[in-house]
C-alpha cells in the first residue's frame, strides 16, 4: 500500500526492470508495492501546489520510511534555469536520486544519475541510519571514505592510514556495535563499487571491473558479489542503483546472524542436556556383576571436584 503520508497532489508511478515504462498507480491498495520487485524505482510528479507547500517532503519521508530499498526519483514540469537550480538542490536535500522532465521522461537517463552518485559514501552512511544502523561517529567516517575510496583501487591499509579512524578504533566501534569487521566494510564497499559500473557500463569486461577495483581476477568480484547481495554479474548489470543491493545485504547479514546464534544456542543446550544426564547417570544407583560372582554392589555417588 502507498503509506498514508503520501499527500493527494503527488502522483507516484512505478518503474521496474527494464525501466522503460513509469506505471502510475491509481489505487493506495495496489498489490506492486506491497512485495516490490528488486531493482524498482518509484517517480513521484508534484503538483505546483505540493512543490509549495510541504506536501514533497512528507511524501518523500512516507515513502523512504516504507521501501527503504527503492530509489525516489522526481518528475517535474520544465523550469527556468533558477528554478531548475533550486529544484535540483531540493532533490538532492530530500534524497532523490534522479530528478526527471515529466514532459520529456528519457529514462535511458537515468543508467548514468543513478550509478554514478556525487557522494556514495555520505549518502550510504544516512541509509543505513535510515535502516536502523546508526554507526559511531569515527566509525562512520571510515564507512564514509571507504564507499568514496573503494572505487579508486585503494586497499585497506591505505584507506585506514588516510581516515580519521585509527585501526584498533575501528575494530572496536565494530564490537561495540556488534557490527561488520573494517575489513568486512571495505570489502562491502568495492562490491558495491563493482556493482554500480557493471550498471553504468553493461557491455564493459568484468575482467577488466576487477582489476580497475583491486582484486586479482574476476571470480574474486564474482564471489563477492555473490557473498553480499546474492547476485551473480548478469543480474546485477540489469539492476539500477546500490539501495536494492545493499538492503539484500543487510537482511542477508541479519539472517546469518539469526542462523548463528540460534546454532550457538543449539550446541549450548545439547552440551547442557548432555551435561544434566552424566549428573543423572552418576548420582543414581546402579548394580552390576563383579568377577564371576553373583553379588550385587552399589555405585557411589559421583560428585564434583571442589
Amino acid at each position: 500500500m502507498i503509506p498514508a503520508g503520501v499527500p493527494p497532489g503527488i502522483s507516484v508511478s512505478y518503474l521496474e526492470p527494464p525501466y522503460t515504462l513509469a506505471v502510475p498507480l491509481h489505487s493506495s491498495n495496489d498489490l506492486r508495492l506491497a512485495h516490490p520487485a528488486i531493482g524498482t524505482l518509484l517517480t513521484l510528479s508534484p503538483r505546483h501546489d505540493a512543490l509549495r507547500d510541504g506536501s514533497l517532503e512528507r511524501a518523500v519521508g512516507a515513502l523512504r520510511a516504507h521501501y527503504p530499498a527503492v530509489p525516489l526519483v522526481l518528475c517535474v514540469e520544465r523550469a527556468s534555469p533558477d528554478q531548475a537550480m533550486a529544484i535540483g538542490l531540493r532533490a538532492q536535500r530530500l534524497r532523490f536520486r534522479a530528478v526527471l522532465i515529466a514532459t520529456d521522461p528519457s529514462y535511458r537517463t537515468l543508467r548514468p544519475l543513478l550509478t554514478a552518485p556525487p557522494d556514495l559514501g555520505a549518502e550510504v552512511v544516512e541509509w543505513l541510519g535510515l535502516r536502523g544502523t546508526r554507526l559511531l561517529p569515527q566509525l562512520a567516517d571510515f564507512v564514509r571514505e571507504a564507499f568514496r575510496q573503494a572505487g579508486k583501487g585503494e586497499c585497506l591499509t591505505a584507506l585506514l592510514r588516510d581516515s580519521r579512524c585509527p585501526a584498533r578504533t575501528a575494530r572496536a566501534q565494530c564490537r561495540k556495535l556488534g557490527a561488520v569487521s573494517p575489513g568486512q566494510w571495505f570489502q562491502l564497499a568495492r562490491a558495491t563499487q563493482a556493482a554500480l559500473q557493471l550498471q553504468r557500463d553493461p557491455g564493459k569486461a568484468l575482467l577488466r571491473v576487477a582489476l580497475e577495483l583491486g582484486y586479482h581476477d574476476q571470480s574474486g568480484l564474482i564471489h563477492q558479489l555473490e557473498r553480499h547481495f546474492g547476485f551473480r554479474p548478469t543480474a546485477v548489470r540489469q539492476l539500477l542503483g546500490w539501495e536494492c543491493l545493499l538492503d539484500r545485504w543487510v537482511e542477508r547479514s541479519a539472517r546469518h546472524a539469526i542462523e548463528r546464534c540460534a546454532g550457538v544456542g543449539v550446541g549450548i543446550t545439547c552440551r547442557i542436556e548432555h551435561r544434566r544426564e552424566e549428573l543423572a547417570s552418576a548420582s543414581s544407583p546402579a548394580v552390576y556383576q563383579s568377577g564371576d560372582t553373583n553379588s550385587l554392589h552399589e555405585k557411589r555417588p559421583w560428585h564434583p571436584t571442589r
